[in-house]
Parts: structure tokens; sequence; C-alpha cells
């Protein structure tokens, strides 16, 4: 008899997305975890309470998988595998994520240069991003690490879970499917209410060349439909009753958006991705600014592939 089930915690994040689910994975006897939340003290500490309220400790944990290196997610999972020693479960690219690459840094200050991003603003990004930096992991070589790849299914919990790549709101994104259950743990990738942002990638493991975020999003939209399951447990929000709709409530949005986008290109086919992003959102908080830089971006290689080709060489180049 199958006595396993899924616990739904959910964790506060410092960030304006708000909450992020982190699942607990349990038969009784065997114990896991989905995503675990920020590594911050007060985020960190509404993990252990939740926890607790199941009868359990670190200790009891026999891994945490990761759905991709996001600190919202990850953060936590990396201080459960520095001070318990509980081992993570990730595929590579997540790793190369996580830990420091100074030249995605630098051309990641290169390519804002080019995208006119105002000094002063760049100046407050750089500071926000190192500090959510200093959330995350500065060293993940004397943790417990397991990569997994496409098709290479493994137990948590007293389940069987497949892990599907579905790069887009980040390179690194893997959705769970969770075998003869009908549900998938979907991370960022899916969402109940909202579309994830198509995020600006700087990739380590092709050159450090920029990602082409959304139109990696709209092929792990059709993974994700391929898969046919019908239940998803999304990182951020309630359970998604029904995964193919939502699907096409995602690329319904993001149709409309490109289409408006490509409206302002041609109207104003000078104006660098900064300004058609301000034109684009309407947006005041820093973080979300980037946010709106990143859908830009991502949405210009629908809307003026040619004109962001030529970006990504100049990006190469220099």
């Amino acid at each position: 008899m199958d006595n396993s089930r899924i616990i739904t915690l959910s964790l506060p994040t410092p960030y304006p997305v708000g909450d992020a689910n982190a699942y607990l994975l349990t038969d009784g006897l065997h114990h896991g975890l989905v995503d675990a939340g920020v590594a911050g003290d007060r985020e960190y500490a509404a993990l252990m309470t939740g926890l607790a309220a199941q009868g359990l400790a670190p200790a009891d944990l026999e891994a945490v998988a990761i759905t991709h290196a996001h600190q919202d997610h990850s953060g936590g999972a990396v201080r459960l595998a520095r001070e318990h020693g509980v081992p993570l479960i990730m595929q590579e690219a997540s790793y190369h994520q996580l830990i420091d690459q100074p030249r995605a840094r630098l051309t990641w200050g290169r390519a804002m240069i080019l995208y006119g991003v105002p000094e002063d603003l760049l100046v407050v990004w750089s500071r926000f991003f190192g500090g959510v930096r200093s959330l995350a992991a500065a060293d993940l070589a004397p943790l417990s690490l397991r990569f997994v790849a496409p098709g290479e299914s493994f137990r948590l919990g007293g389940m069987d879970l497949a892990p599907l790549p579905t790069p887009g709101h980040c390179p690194d994104h893997l959705c769970f499917l969770v075998q003869d259950r009908d549900t998938a743990f979907t991370g960022d990738h899916l969402l109940p209410a909202i579309t994830p942002n198509p995020l600006l990638y700087f990739n380590p493991l092709n050159g450090f060349r920029r990602t082409r975020s959304l139109v990696d999003y709209l092929r792990s939209l059709d993974a994700l439909a391929g898969a046919g399951v019908s239940r998803g447990l999304p990182g951020h929000g309630g359970e998604i009753a029904c995964v193919t709709d939502r699907i096409a409530k995602a690329r319904e949005h993001i149709s409309k958006r490109t289409a408006k986008l490509a409206a302002l290109v041609t109207e104003d086919p000078e104006a660098s991705p900064f300004v058609l992003s301000t034109r684009l959102f309407t947006v005041s908080h820093p973080a979300e600014q980037y946010l709106a830089l990143s859908e830009t971006v991502a949405g210009l290689d629908l809307a003026d592939p040619d004109r962001m080709a030529v970006m990504d060489q100049a990006l190469c180049d220099s």
C-alpha cells in the first residue's frame, strides 16, 4: 500500500514574488524535500518550523531535490547541506549557476551597458544582486551532491521522480514528474497566476553566451505539455489543477506581450532595450525594473531577432 504524501511548506522570502513553496515528500519512513526556500535566518527558521510540525528534523531528510538555482528555491537546500549534511539532487547546470562565475558577471555588466541601462540604476542592480548572492552557496565542493540527467529517475520520500528539463525562466530549470501520480513539481516554470520571467543569463556551459530565454521557455512549455500530467505543484502559489489550461494561458499572455513589444519596435526602431522596457512595463522597484528588462530582451528574440543577433555578436566580440 502506498502511504506516501506530499505536504506543502509555504516559506517567506525577501523578494517581491512573496512566499515560496517547499514540498515535503514522505511515506512515514523516508522523507525528502523538493526545494527549500531562502537561506536567510528568518526564512530558514520557517523551514525548520515546518519540518518540526511534521515531527521531523534536518537529519531525517534523505535529500533535497532542487528545481533550479534561484535563491528562493535553492538557498535553504544549500544551508541544509552545509549545516546538516543533507544531500542535494540537481542537474549539473544548476551547480554552474550556483557557484561564482566572474566571467558571467563581467559579461552581464557589458550587456547592461549595451542595452542602455543608466549608470545609476546599474549600480543599484549590482548591489542588489550582490546581496542575493550572499545568501547563496559560495563553495559547493564539500557538500554531498548528486547530479541527475534527463530520463534518470530517482526515489525521494517513497516516490519515484523523473526530471524533465524545462529551461527558459533560467537555463538550469527542471520539473520533476511524479511517476504514477499524474503530478509534476513545476518550480517556476509553470505558476498558477502569473507567467514566469524569462530571465537574462550568460550560460557558462555555452561560452557565456546569452540564453534565448523566451524561445527556450516556449519549447519547455511543449515539453511539459507532452509529459501528459494534469496536476502541477508550483514554486509559488497554490496548486495548478489543470496543467494544460495553464500552459494555454501562458502562451496567450506571451503572444499578446510580444505583439505589443513588436509595435513599440516599429514605432521607434532605435530605442534601446532598456527604453523599450520602460514603455512595455510601468514599474519602479529596482528588482522589478530588472525583471522588465529581462522580459524585454527575451521578447526581442521574437519581436526583433536580427537586432538581438547583432547585440549578441557584439558581446561575444567584446
